[in-house]
């Protein structure tokens, strides 16, 4: 197949993430273009502001501010399942 058979698709999977001043957050999904509906979480930062500590439904998740732009943010976090310990990284970018 030539790169001129291909016709690229749009991204099938959008999250809109709003964190609020008040340490909540809204998680908006779209697949396929179609409204999954929105969820909801509470946020706040940690350890001098390098850690950002997400809680939902009573459980919480830290993740390490690796890099803070005005329109970037880059954070990482480990989780041992499956025989190993891994780290995962996350991207976000402000639309």
């Amino acid at each position: 197949m030539d790169a001129n058979e291909a016709t690229p698709q749009p991204d099938s999977v959008t999250l809109t993430i709003t964190f609020n001043s008040d340490a909540s957050a809204t998680v908006q999904d779209i697949v396929s273009g179609v409204d999954q509906g929105s969820s909801t979480f509470n946020w706040k930062l940690t350890n001098n502001d390098k850690d950002l500590v997400i809680s939902v439904n009573g459980s919480s998740d830290t993740l390490h501010i690796e890099s803070l732009t005005a329109t970037d943010l880059e954070t990482s976090s480990q989780t041992s399942n499956i025989g190993g310990t891994y780290k995962i990284w996350t991207f976000f970018h402000k639309q």
